[in-house]
């Protein structure tokens, strides 16, 4: 058995801490379930992961435009904001990679909109 860098078993390194309870206590991050989602239909791929990362990067833009339009602003307005945000260096790096930063702009940009219609 290999050890991890703390001395004990490297498969344990890795867990979080046990609550006693005897039941696996740890959850699914939101990447993790993300992932899952995308590769189950593709098999697993670093490209399969980039293009959903990159889809859900174009959805964000699409309602970040709606949600400005949605809350009065102008045409001109809501083409501005969404192509500040595209061309952010930030946001298109991270539309490349498969990140959590993406989905969480994409779910915050739906927001507006989805109360809006409710």
């Amino acid at each position: 058995m290999t050890t991890g860098f703390t001395g004990g078993p490297s498969n344990r390194f890795w867990q979080a801490p046990d609550s006693g309870s005897g039941a696996d206590d740890r959850e699914p991050d939101c990447a993790g379930v993300l992932g899952r989602f995308v590769l189950l239909p593709f098999g697993f791929s670093y490209l399969a992961l980039h293009v959903s990362s990159l889809a859900l990067g174009l959805v964000g833009l699409a309602f970040l435009y709606a949600s400005v339009r949605e809350m009065g602003g102008s045409r001109p307005m809501a083409l501005f904001a969404a192509l500040t945000l595209a061309v952010d260096p930030l946001y298109f790096d991270l539309a490349n990679s498969f990140m959590t930063d993406v989905p969480f702009v994409a779910l915050m940009a739906m927001r507006p909109t989805a109360s809006s219609a409710a």
